[in-house]
């Protein structure tokens, strides 16, 4: 029930009278009262019996048949895509898996042939893994190696010193020897020609 079905109930004389100012007489007054009373207790009985929105009645017979087998097939599809995904994200991770022990086995091999090429030594090698696995113990015994270098190389520097002082020493008195052998035969010859 609407507005205006509410005021159509009203009479109209109830209209002309709320327009004009009431009479001072019971009859004027007590007519309007009754009309709107009577409307007003209309329109709240025709809300009382008023139909209000429900949920839809539940589909019967063959719609309700395709109803709930659209909804399994709607579930076997959800199932069958997280099955589908999972099946996907298992092939991912494996060949993921396979394709970073390839590559490891390529940089293997790099790695090996570049060492033989460089001419590294096994011994370099193991020299290198001890430094990782133990860098203390690694770093002493560098340590140790320069200081026993340095005492080599403090200990052959004097005896390089002294062999090459040696050596200059015995070309100058060679060459001293020499240069007087020489004048000596000069000066021999020119004395006998002097004298001759």
């Amino acid at each position: 029930m609407n507005l205006k079905s509410l005021l159509s109930n009203v009479e109209p004389t109830a209209k002309v009278a709320a327009a004009e100012p009431p009479k001072p007489t019971e009859k004027t007054a007590a007519a309007p009262s009754q009309a709107l009373s009577s409307s007003l207790n209309a329109a709240i009985s025709a809300i009382g019996t008023t139909k209000v929105a429900s949920a839809p009645e539940a589909p019967s017979g063959a719609v309700a048949e395709v109803a709930k087998l659209a909804g399994s097939v709607i579930g076997m599809s959800k199932q069958a895509d997280e099955q589908y995904m999972q099946h996907l994200a298992d092939v991912f991770a494996d060949r993921f898996v396979s394709r970073l022990g390839e590559h490891k086995a390529a940089a293997d091999s790099l790695n090996a042939k570049t060492a033989s090429e460089m001419g590294i030594t096994a011994e370099e090698i193991a020299l290198v893994k001890l430094s990782r696995e133990n860098p203390a113990q690694f770093l002493a015994d560098v340590q140790r190696g320069m200081e026993d270098g340095q005492r080599g190389s403090e200990k052959s520097a004097a005896e390089t010193y002294q062999e090459t002082y040696n050596g200059v020493v015995v070309g100058i008195h060679k060459t001293a020897a020499a240069h007087y052998a020489h004048g000596y035969e000069v000066a021999d010859v020119v004395l006998r020609e002097a004298a001759a």
